[in-house]
């Protein structure tokens, strides 16, 4: 009796310590998470851009540091080539086959669903290349910046207001003018300012000229909840042309 009283004890303790060991896990995780940078890279049938930008996002961003996770999220490509090179070289890089059909947006929206722990959200298209470090310790919101609001595109201006209007977003005093648009729907937010806009911008792109109408849709969101934004431009190129 007392050997069986002896072995329960020390189950018992073996017992304790696993689960507080395997909480420990958890939390750490969690709080891994928690302070680490998504980079969200949105592609379709890639070509060798897509390479050039997760090789450059390593060697400029990335480096050695433990503090950044790389996810693709494709939108129904119909070649799938490239991302087995990716997968090849680039083991760490997740590649997730969710056939978005909404573009940019889709992406996005899609990362914090799935990934809704980071601390900021790093998201480009996958011709953008990265040429400079950026530190994400001083400065929270960057966009590729350029002051044309519809002005440069008049002909998606309707279709840009129909989704203000169905998101409840004021526009009046800005939409004629030559405010700031976040061009390539591209852009590196935080986590809280993440989630506010996808609660906020709630009707997604269904096609081409919607999908353009959101680099405006997404400069007057951080123009009216009075976010500052930094220009990626100084730390990105984007490569034109030649795309599948």
């Amino acid at each position: 009796m007392k050997y069986n009283n002896f072995l329960f004890i020390v189950f018992s303790v073996i017992l304790i310590i696993c689960c507080l060991v395997y909480s420990n896990l958890i939390i750490e995780s969690f709080n891994s998470s928690n302070n680490k940078t998504l980079i969200c890279v949105c592609s379709k049938s890639p070509n060798a851009h897509l390479y050039n930008c997760i090789n450059s996002l390593y060697k400029i961003q990335i480096k050695n540091s433990i503090d950044y996770d790389i996810c693709i999220i494709d939108s129904h490509s119909n070649d799938f080539t490239n991302y087995k090179k990716i997968s090849k070289k680039f083991p760490n890089v997740k590649i997730h086959y969710i056939k978005n059909i909404n573009y940019e947006y889709g992406a996005w929206k899609y990362a914090i669903q799935t990934y809704p722990d980071y601390k900021n959200y790093f998201c480009i298209q996958d011709s953008i290349i990265i040429k400079k470090h950026i530190d994400l310790n001083k400065k929270n919101i960057y966009i590729f910046k350029n002051d044309s609001g519809f002005n440069s595109h008049i002909d998606i201006k309707e279709i840009g207001i129909n989704i203000l209007k169905k998101c409840s977003i004021k526009y009046d005093d800005i939409i004629d003018t030559n405010f700031t648009i976040a061009t390539h729907c591209s852009f590196i937010i935080d986590n809280k300012n993440m989630n506010n806009l996808f609660n906020t911008l709630i009707i997604p792109p269904t096609n081409k000229e919607e999908s353009c109408a959101y680099e405006r849709i997404f400069g007057i969101y951080f123009i009216k909840n009075n976010l500052i934004t930094h220009d990626m431009n100084l730390y990105f190129k984007k490569i034109h042309g030649n795309r599948v």
